[in-house]
């Protein structure tokens, strides 16, 4: 390996931007990421998911909830959230495909972030997130870890934007409504 490195220095250093393959690349990983994880939404509840319906099933006024979601455990927002997206149609389906938007946007997110750094940085970690089996099986849960990973993907990338340009609010903002 270190051989083809030596002999061919351009090899791994594949310049993405000249060639205009990166915005093609990044819509073709936007694209498998839709079709991967639009793949099996009819699989039945799962134990936990149980515990996110329970909250659309309690009650009918959104005072209420926010009133019964004061001693859960885990942040509200996504099962306030959750429970708007519901008044638009209630299937198992439709209420994965909540947490499949925010998986797209930790996909985005994380390609965004790195891209300042390095254009195959980037690609390589879309692809990454878009493939890793984890990643998948957490995305269609009617829980809110897709929102927590999208939330973290947006600090990081605001967090970068504030380094690079500390003079704009636009990366405060962002990393204060992430955070």
């Amino acid at each position: 390996m270190s051989q083809l490195v030596k002999t061919h220095p351009h090899f791994f250093n594949l310049n993405l931007k000249s060639k205009n393959i990166y915005p093609g690349a990044v819509v073709f990983i936007l694209i498998l990421a839709v079709g991967l994880r639009f793949i099996g939404l009819d699989k039945g509840i799962w134990i936990d998911e149980r515990m996110s319906l329970r909250w659309l099933e309690k009650t009918d006024d959104f005072g209420e909830l926010i009133l019964a979601l004061r001693d859960y455990d885990k942040p509200p927002l996504y099962f306030l959230l959750l429970y708007l997206w519901s008044k638009l149609n209630n299937s198992l389906e439709f209420l994965r495909s909540f947490s499949i938007i925010f998986d797209l946007g930790t996909i985005a997110a994380v390609i965004a972030w790195l891209r300042r750094y390095s254009s195959q940085a980037s690609i390589l970690a879309g692809l990454y997130f878009t493939v890793a089996p984890i990643l998948l099986r957490y995305s269609q849960e009617i829980r809110p870890y897709s929102l927590l990973l999208f939330a973290t993907a947006l600090a990081f990338f605001c967090a970068s934007r504030i380094a690079a340009e500390p003079e704009k609010p636009s990366g405060y903002i962002g990393l204060s409504l992430s955070l």
